[in-house]
């Protein structure tokens, strides 16, 4: 991993990486990325969400992982020898379009997952951002988001990730038509889960079951990135659940015009979020577009 590496985006570009890297200086023909990324247990018993970020060579990269049954699945996306982020690049570095890079990454991680696994009742959704030549890439699945936030008042934020649920449309008919409704009861499946994709979550994936209840196939979206873009955001599910986006988008806006540095904002959020999501881990990631 290579942390401050001049990139080509825009024109120049340099990146820092708060609590990594000292910021670069840069003139006015340079437009600067800045990550900083905060987490808070809150009131649960352990922290389940992980989260990383960074430079590989002209690639910026950041992740979000929110845990469920403990935090043996986000841990494994982190660590070092099976981190899910190091194999998406290197299927980038291989050739793969970034889309393909991402399913593929998904696909062969949760297959190693299942070899190393103890316990089949433990999982984690997911986010993936990636940042190259001048596109912004989002890979997704679960109820772990992302989203852009413009400069500008009106349609101040687009949303580039998908909430994978047993309750919403295309899930449930995805899960019904090969088993009978009854799988799904007041939005769970079979009672036990409010997802249906994720890492992990093995009782509901073949060979333990006929069919793949939970899928590990992520939603993708990418955008090419304007000057109005100002900010991108990955988030675990009680972010969105405490501030709803239109709140995200203002909340970040409005600090940004008051010149507040990324730190400041992305901690001052997660304090928002928490008045409202008492019980729930948190944690965000959050880049700006100088």
């Amino acid at each position: 991993m290579q942390v401050g590496k001049r990139l080509q985006f825009w024109s120049l570009v340099s990146i820092c990486l708060i609590g990594f890297a000292p910021v670069f200086s840069a003139d006015n023909s340079t437009r600067e990325i800045k990550a900083t990324a905060v987490a808070d247990k809150g009131g649960r018993i352990a922290m389940e969400d992980t989260h990383v970020y960074g430079m590989d060579g002209n690639v910026f990269y950041a992740g979000v992982y929110d845990g469920h049954g403990g935090n043996v699945v986000s841990d494994f996306l982190v660590n070092k020898e099976t981190a899910l982020h190091n194999l998406i690049l290197k299927k980038i570095a291989s050739g793969l379009t970034v889309e393909e890079a991402f399913r593929a990454a998904y696909q062969e991680t949760d297959e190693l997952l299942s070899r190393k696994m103890f316990t089949q009742v433990m999982g984690s959704t997911a986010v993936n951002v990636i940042i190259k030549d001048k596109i912004l890439y989002v890979a997704n699945i679960g109820n772990t988001e992302a989203m852009v936030i413009n400069k500008d008042e009106t349609e101040n934020f687009t949303v580039l990730s998908e909430i994978h649920t047993p309750s919403m449309p295309s899930e449930y008919e995805r899960i019904t038509k090969s088993w009978s409704k009854v799988a799904i009861t007041n939005g769970m499946l079979f009672a036990k889960l409010n997802i249906s994709r994720a890492f992990g979550d093995f009782d509901y994936k073949k060979p333990k079951t006929s069919v793949d209840f939970v899928l590990c196939k992520p939603h993708t979206k990418s955008l090419s990135l304007l000057p109005q873009h100002r900010y991108v955001i990955a988030m675990s599910k009680g972010l969105p659940r405490g501030v709803h986006y239109q709140a995200i988008a203002e909340f970040i806006r409005i600090r940004d015009q008051q010149g507040l540095p990324i730190e400041t904002i992305a901690q001052e959020l997660l304090t928002e979020a928490r008045k409202t999501s008492n019980d729930d881990n948190l944690t965000l990631v959050l880049v700006k577009l100088d």
